[in-house]
């Protein structure tokens, strides 16, 4: 990733969902071939996850500054 300049997020358990689901890096979850869907406790770490990305995002994002004439 760092060759691709890309920004890591690690959730660490910054969140009550991590204790039931999940891992440190991020959500996860073994689908065996689409046989076992989600269940709420995964869905959960994801939705923290996708809410954690966008916080560190926009903190990131740097507004255009106008060009003075």
């Amino acid at each position: 990733m760092a060759h691709l300049g890309l920004i890591i997020v690690p959730l660490g358990y910054a969140d009550a969902a991590m204790f039931k689901a999940g891992t440190p890096y991020g959500a996860t979850h073994v689908s065996h071939r689409d046989a076992v869907k989600p269940d709420d406790d995964h869905l959960a770490v994801a939705r923290f996850q996708g809410r954690r990305v966008t916080t560190i995002a926009r903190a990131l994002h740097v507004q255009p500054q106008p060009v003075a004439a």
